[in-house]
């Protein structure tokens, strides 16, 4: 039988709890908003998406963290059937805002409503980003000529 002192000490530990992890190193890193936001605006919504996923899966949200790479991907898909068909440049970036706003507005305060988490370090981040933008890069240019004209037919 639980004393009325047993009830005091798991109330407090309930109270503390967020002080204990802390003291014992078990608090959880995030990407900020404005991370998502960034990587969503320079690099590519998708980049932002990866960000967000990151955080919902180290957060315990394992399932979100699937459909949030779900509509990634198909947000990346209509997105880009969009830009293509309107053959316009500017589209690239407007939907590249709208992704930003949807994962660091949207998705990110559903799942993180307050802003008491502890802000990830971008550099990781930010060099894998680079790394596979150099990599399309150089691929478009080493890519045989008439495949990129057929590509851009279609």
């Amino acid at each position: 039988m639980a004393t009325e002192n047993d009830r005091y000490e798991d109330e407090f530990d309930e109270e503390n709890e967020d002080n204990y992890q802390q003291e014992q190193g078990d608090y959880i890193e995030l990407y900020s908003k404005w991370s998502i936001w960034g990587f969503s605006i320079f690099f590519s919504s998708f980049f932002g998406a990866a960000l967000l996923i990151r955080n919902l899966y180290v957060s315990g949200f394992k399932r979100a963290a699937w459909g949030i790479g779900a509509f990634a991907v198909a947000y990346s898909c209509v997105s880009y059937a969009a830009i293509m068909a309107l053959h316009n440049n500017v589209g690239v970036i407007v939907a590249n805002v709208i992704g930003g706003y949807l994962y660091g507005e949207f998705f990110f305060k559903r799942y993180f409503p307050e802003e008491d988490y502890y802000p990830k370090s971008i550099w990781g981040a930010l060099g894998v980003a680079v790394l596979v933008s150099v990599a399309f890069v150089l691929l478009t240019f080493y890519l045989d000529p008439e495949a990129i004209k057929q590509l851009r037919a279609q």
